[in-house]
């Protein structure tokens, strides 16, 4: 095997390790944020079935998400790359926005979060939708 297959193979290793651990870690993360959010919800939710305090429900809640999605994003970052210890000249970091972030934090928090999905079909039966 040349060096440049060597390469390749060596590369796409740590890059599925890195995006395991990362994956690991996000999911974690996401799952402790989503029991704190469950635990709060009631307490930050405007009661009523008005399509303003619904959306405004929709509103407070997809901040809170995104900033929670910001805050994994810089917690799990602040874990070094295992792969970049067993190789430095690994680049690390190459999965981490592209997958993990976006797929194991969005979709474990939404999954997470029922109430979110709530008011959505609130708002899909105030929009005559469903």
């Amino acid at each position: 095997m040349n060096f440049y297959m060597k390469y390749i193979c060596n590369n796409t290793v740590l890059k599925f390790i890195e995006m395991f651990q990362y994956t690991f870690i996000v999911l974690v993360l996401s799952i402790s944020i989503a029991l704190i959010y469950n635990k709060i919800f009631n307490y930050i939710t405007f009661k009523g079935d008005s399509m303003l305090i619904i959306f405004i429900n929709l509103l407070i809640d997809t901040y809170l998400i995104c900033i929670a999605i910001f805050y994994i994003r810089q917690l799990a970052l602040k874990i070094p790359s295992i792969p970049k210890m067993m190789n430095p000249q690994f680049k690390e970091h190459t999965t981490f926005d592209s997958y993990t972030i976006h797929l194991a934090a969005f979709v474990a928090l939404i999954e997470l979060l029922p109430f979110y999905y709530d008011h959505f079909h609130k708002l899909h039966y105030k929009l005559g939708i469903i």
